[in-house]
């Protein structure tokens, strides 16, 4: 006979609560956790001492724990969608009207098709204090080379969502 296993959610994952004032996690033991974006650039345009100076800078500043993540995220097109609906309802030029529905079509087809890979920082801290020492070194390294993406609660929610279900889309 099978033992049956209980588990409870709280036992798997460790955050515990958001603090809105500092946006970021807080573990049940009191260390801090928070995700931070990278906006990425564009590989066939830089010199490759560029990008080995990019993240060079950033790693030799900061020397605490990260984790990167890189999550394949549905792309959202809902406010091309609506704008192109929009001068669909306004228009009334019948090539021009077809040229917009085929232009919405592709829209509609890309954001349920098409995955945008997005890049992202997880950093640990002891606690709150330490945390804002960490999130002002990441943020003036990567502001100065204008990577950094600040995220907000939700987009951190669908990150961790994304990384402890493998299986779902974002």
């Amino acid at each position: 006979m099978k033992k049956k296993v209980h588990t409870n959610i709280l036992k798997l994952l460790p955050q515990r609560q958001y603090d809105r004032a500092n946006e970021c996690y807080i573990y049940e033991d009191g260390s801090v956790m928070d995700i931070v974006g990278i906006r990425c650039k564009d590989l066939n345009t830089q010199s490759s001492d560029e990008l080995e100076m990019d993240m060079l800078q950033f790693f030799s500043t900061y020397k605490d724990d990260i984790k990167i993540i890189s999550i394949n995220i549905p792309t959202n097109c809902e406010k091309q969608i609506a704008f192109i609906s929009k001068k669909i309802e306004q228009c009334k030029n019948e090539f021009r009207k077809q040229q917009l529905d085929i232009k919405l079509k592709e829209l509609e087809w890309v954001q349920k098709n098409r995955l945008t890979k997005e890049f992202f920082i997880e950093y640990f801290s002891r606690d709150l204090e330490e945390h804002r020492k960490q999130s002002l070194l990441i943020s003036q390294s990567l502001e100065s080379r204008n990577l950094l993406l600040k995220i907000s609660k939700k987009e951190k929610d669908i990150v961790l969502m994304k990384m402890n279900n493998k299986n779902i889309r974002a």
